[in-house]
């Protein structure tokens, strides 16, 4: 019954006709804060009529449950219904203080890593793999917070995902575009010809 009723919901606002309306975009922490933060008012130049809901979430959203209208995620949803779109990749990268290096022998460096809510993520597997028996000094949620030395190149795709019953409601579609704009427009973000939804 309450699949039913989020369907009922989906479907009143695909059919809505302007472009007016409150838009729900979930998207990692460290993409809201270091590319989305500061866009809202730019979308609300195009389209004065979108509220544009930014949430900051880590973890997987239901878009079937209407968690969120529209989601960019680093890992491939697994809801059959959702429609997806690789918009470009995000690089890690191993970064320390000018002077570490020199301060340090490569055997004595110590990492940042993730805490355990992030073991089982790709990019905590390449970070455990190049740091290998040297110490992790500190484990951290967030992303965008993480500092150690240099090393191979790795990165994660971006996707936007939306469900299909949405994809098409002009409010959606209007946020979809803008964040599309955002990252395949973000230098060493975006792919050459992001493919559509």
């Amino acid at each position: 019954m309450e699949a039913s009723a989020f369907a009922v919901e989906r479907q009143a606002q695909a059919s809505q006709g302007p472009l007016t309306g409150r838009v729900t975009l979930s998207a990692p922490p460290v993409l809201v804060t270091h590319l989305l933060a500061g866009r809202p008012l730019d979308i609300r130049s195009q389209h004065g009529g979108i509220q544009l809901s930014v949430s900051a979430q880590a973890q997987q959203v239901s878009l079937s449950r209407r968690e969120a209208d529209v989601a960019l995620r680093l890992v491939r949803p697994q809801e059959p219904s959702s429609v997806i779109r690789q918009l470009g990749q995000m690089p890690f990268a191993l970064y320390a203080s000018q002077d570490y290096e020199a301060l340090h022998r490569p055997e004595d460096w110590r990492f940042i890593a993730y805490d355990a809510q992030f073991a089982d993520m790709p990019q905590q597997q390449w970070l455990l793999g190049i740091a290998g028996r040297r110490a992790v000094a500190c484990e951290l949620s967030d992303i965008g917070s993480h500092l150690a030395a240099e090393a191979a190149p790795f990165s994660r795709d971006i996707r936007l995902v939306v469900h299909r019953d949405l994809r098409h409601a002009k409010p959606v579609r209007a946020v979809m575009d803008f964040v599309a704009q955002v990252i395949t427009q973000t230098a060493g973000l975006g792919l050459p010809a992001a493919a559509g939804i």
